[in-house]
């Protein structure tokens, strides 16, 4: 509990970069047509998160099937959390550092 006003503080600043950074690169118009298009419809963004999110839950799945006995100890939502560090370094790192 105790590092985690920085954790949400340095997230924050991330996102925030993110947004200016986008902001900044992408086209304006087109930006502010596809949030308003989110808005009309919400149930679209609401299908896409569920189906992105639905993804990482079956690469887990698929996981934890390979790892076989050598994963009894590992956790469904260990497996969640080193795909999304894979993620994130996939993103972060000019070379492709794996699944």
């Amino acid at each position: 509990m105790r590092g985690q006003p920085l954790r949400w503080l340095v997230a924050a600043v991330v996102v925030a970069g993110a947004a200016v950074a986008a902001v900044q690169i992408a086209d304006g118009a087109l930006l502010i047509k596809g949030f308003g298009e989110v808005v009309r419809r919400p149930e679209l963004l609401l299908l896409l998160l569920g189906g992105y999110a639905a993804a990482f839950v079956l690469r887990a799945v698929a996981w934890k099937g390979l790892l076989g006995r050598a994963g009894a100890g590992v956790t469904s939502g260990r497996l969640l959390s080193i795909l999304h560090a894979s993620l994130f370094a996939n993103h972060a790192l000019p070379v492709k550092a794996g699944e």
